[in-house]
């Protein structure tokens, strides 16, 4: 792989602010950056800058007050063997800043400057190539940071290495081809060399599930889904993976139910009725899970969101009737399903409302979706003070 190299030639910035920095230090500081004002063709002054900021930025007590330290002197050693590739000096300085990216990495990391952070694992990378901890940091906040490309180049280069948490890195970036990139593709070539790698570990089993269930092998999913169950029939998520399972079916068969070009009416049915028992068999099974687990979230969430997609249907259902057949018995029944569904949906949304371990876009979807039930429940009072919320 191409290493990353950034040549950041950072000489030209304006020169910081250094009041909070010894008055030894900030002399020392002002000399070297004088100097090779004067001499920019001396490879020595350039040196002896990159050491000065070198020795600045190993405390990183000085961080705060001067976070491009290490950047500075990274470039002057740059400098120095731009003018003179052979001297031994420039190089060393620069294998020694290594530990100090790392260390100013982690420290921009926590103060949430993740850009700071991704140049200095960046710099890293490039002085040392073959040490893991750098791509490993790197690739954590190039994702924090959603610089994907960086990301994926720093997994993909982890991968060639040998280390204890290697496999976590192969179900990082899987995960990422599935979920971010939606690239069931590369998934399975991804998965397929993890597994050949590593054949008995059961931390590539999970991502195999979600990635059958994306392709629609549910047959596949269902086999791992099962030896699952056989290890440990009292797991929640057994039962979770069983009703995403047949819900991902039941949703399969609801849009063949929607093909008006290749099945006729009695085909559509068909899949239609299939697709209803899917999601009552996906229901059930979630209910099981929240037997196990009441904290169980998406459990929750995803009976909450098959009961309203089923109270849509019915209601695109009424849609569709005549005048004549909306008077009819039958719409009667649908008009009292449909509100059943929605009032179902209501109380698990409900529930969701009032869990306080919801993130604030999750808490936000969550207040939509009662909106809109309150509103198709005519439940005016609640859907105006749940209206106001959302606009705060």
């Amino acid at each position: 792989m191409k290493t990353i190299f950034y040549g950041l030639l950072l000489a030209c910035i304006p020169f910081i602010l250094l009041s909070q920095i010894d008055k030894k230090t900030q002399k020392r500081l002002q000399k070297v950056d004088d100097k090779v004002k004067k001499k920019e063709e001396s490879a020595k002054e350039w040196i002896n800058r990159g050491n000065a900021y070198a020795d600045v930025s190993k405390d990183l007590k000085n961080y705060k007050y001067m976070p491009e330290a290490v950047f500075i002197a990274y470039d002057s050693y740059l400098k120095a063997l731009n003018l003179d590739v052979q001297m031994e000096s420039a190089k060393k300085g620069l294998i020694d800043l290594y530990p100090t990216f790392i260390n100013v990495g982690v420290t921009a990391y926590q103060a949430e400057d993740y850009q700071k952070s991704l140049d200095a694992f960046l710099l890293a990378q490039a002085i040392n190539p073959e040490d893991t901890i750098s791509w490993m940091y790197g690739s954590i906040v190039a994702f924090k940071a959603e610089q994907y490309d960086i990301y994926k180049k720093s997994v993909q280069n982890l991968l060639k290495f040998n280390f204890p948490s290697k496999p976590q890195y192969y179900a990082s970036l899987a995960a990422y081809y599935l979920k971010v990139e939606e690239n069931p593709e590369k998934t399975g070539e991804l998965l397929e060399k993890a597994v050949q790698e590593y054949p008995n570990l059961l931390l590539f089993r999970d991502l195999r599930i979600d990635y059958f269930l994306q392709t629609k092998e549910f047959e596949n999913a269902l086999q791992d889904i099962e030896t699952k169950f056989i290890e440990n029939p009292n797991d929640a998520e057994v039962y979770f993976d069983l009703g995403l399972l047949y819900e991902q079916q039941a949703k399969n068969y609801l849009k063949l139910g929607s093909d008006t070009i290749q099945y006729n009416e009695l085909e559509r049915e068909d899949f239609v009725q299939k697709a209803n028992d899917g999601f009552q068999e996906a229901v059930t099974y979630y209910y099981s899970c929240l037997g196990i687990d009441d904290a169980y979230t998406d459990a929750r969430f995803n009976i909450a969101v098959i009961y309203f997609n089923q109270g849509v249907h019915l209601q695109q259902k009424l849609a569709r009737m005549t005048i004549q057949e909306f008077k009819g018995e039958d719409s009667q029944k649908t008009q009292q399903e449909c509100q059943r569904f929605f009032e179902k949906s209501a109380s698990f949304f409900e529930e969701l409302y009032q869990d306080e371990s919801l993130d604030e876009n999750d808490k936000n979807v969550v207040m939509e979706a009662l909106f809109i039930l309150y509103t198709r429940l005519n439940q005016k009072e609640k859907a105006s003070e749940i209206e106001s919320k959302l606009q705060k």
